[in-house]
């Protein structure tokens, strides 16, 4: 047993005696000079540092990737720095960082991230409420962020727009057909609009824009066509807008499990957003918007014992609209099946027999979904 620490010690002293001709204390400047001269670019040192003195490990037989930062491990805690420049080094003075704080005109908390990603070992605080940024950096690093913090703190170009999302009932559209000339209407002008092929746009302007109008607002009052939901959306440049008009459906949702052999199961209540859900990328540009459109209209069907059943149809398109100018996505149809209570009018009222004179019955109906964006 007295024997294992004898046996440790040699072992040690041999280990330390093998690698003790390569530590060393060597001036900064010498070891400089030795990697300058290895990796044959210029590392420049400042007279503050150039009297230091450090431990320094020196490898034999390395390139000049482990040189640099083998040198660079080196200097850690003696309070100096490698920059790395153009074509060369420089070790300095390491600079103290310190806080500072930029207060913006314009952009938002997405372009701050991206501007100080690009600075490692810069770390931010966004204060939202006075929409300023709080960063810690070195003096020169911060002339840099400063200046890129103001190229990008412009303002963005801005536009407004109105989605109309309009439904027909064919029909009634097709019921109305044969009175619409007492309107003084083309009703083939406004069918041929809505019966458009899916993923295609028509843009509309002047005398066309004009009579589709006119044409709906017929057709409105005389409940053919109505307008689901008309939200005004102002755009920012490259920032995705959303917006959604849903039901919170309730559904059971059954769980499965297992314990001690044996096997139970649990309904828990969940919730859907059930209705139209609208998202949209703009690319302006002066009077002119590049949309990148998704619309999506979910229908509940049924929501028998809270198990809904609903149909979703989804319009996604591209396009590009001028200021002034109307255009209409059309293709889309939609089939919804209704419950409809029909009875014999007076004997479907008589209290107690009413129920031998009225019954359900369920409604096919088919509507036409017609989208018309307005650049306003």
């Amino acid at each position: 047993m007295k024997k294992i620490p004898i046996v440790l010690l040699f072992i040690q002293l041999v280990v330390v005696n093998s690698y003790s001709h390569s530590l060393k204390e060597i001036s900064l400047s010498d070891y400089v000079e030795i990697v300058a001269h290895t990796i044959n670019k210029n590392i420049y040192i400042t007279d503050e540092v150039s009297a230091a003195k450090v431990s320094l490990f020196l490898p034999i037989n390395v390139n000049d990737e482990i040189l640099i930062e083998n040198l660079k491990s080196s200097l850690f805690g003696t309070g100096f720095t490698l920059r790395s420049l153009k074509n060369s080094y420089i070790i300095e003075k390491e600079i103290q960082k310190e806080y500072f704080t930029y207060q913006f005109k314009n952009v938002d908390i997405e372009d701050i991230e991206s501007v100080f990603n690009a600075y490692e070992g810069s770390t931010f605080a966004y204060l939202r409420g006075a929409n300023a940024v709080f960063y810690k950096s070195d003096k020169y690093r911060n002339i840099e962020i400063q200046n890129f913090l103001e190229m990008i703190d412009i303002p963005k170009e801005t536009a407004t727009i109105k989605v109309n999302i309009i439904r027909t009932d064919l029909d009634k559209l097709f019921q109305f057909g044969t009175r619409a000339g007492k309107y003084d209407i083309d009703i083939n002008d406004f069918s041929n609009y809505i019966f458009g092929i899916y993923g295609t746009s028509t843009t509309l302007k002047g005398g066309g824009l004009f009579n589709f109008k006119t044409s709906f607002d017929v057709l409105n009052k005389n409940d053919v066509s109505k307008i689901e939901q008309s939200p005004t959306l102002y755009l920012t440049n490259g920032k995705n807008a959303s917006v959604k008009y849903v039901d919170n459906i309730p559904y059971l949702v059954s769980v499965a499990s297992v314990q001690d052999g044996v096997s139970t199961t649990q309904e828990t209540t969940e919730y859907k957003d059930v209705g139209i859900h609208l998202n949209i990328n703009p690319k302006i540009n002066n009077d002119e918007i590049f949309l990148d459109f998704d619309l999506i209209v979910e229908t509940l069907l049924t929501n028998l014992n809270q198990k809904p059943t609903t149909r979703k149809i989804q319009l996604n398109q591209s396009f590009k609209i001028k200021k002034g100018e109307v255009v209409l996505l059309s293709g889309l149809s939609k089939t919804e099946i209704n419950e409809v209570l029909q009875k014999v009018p007076l004997l479907g009222d008589i209290p107690v027999l009413d129920f031998l004179f009225k019954y359900k019955e369920d409604v096919k109906q088919t509507s036409v979904i017609t989208v018309m964006v307005e650049y306003l």
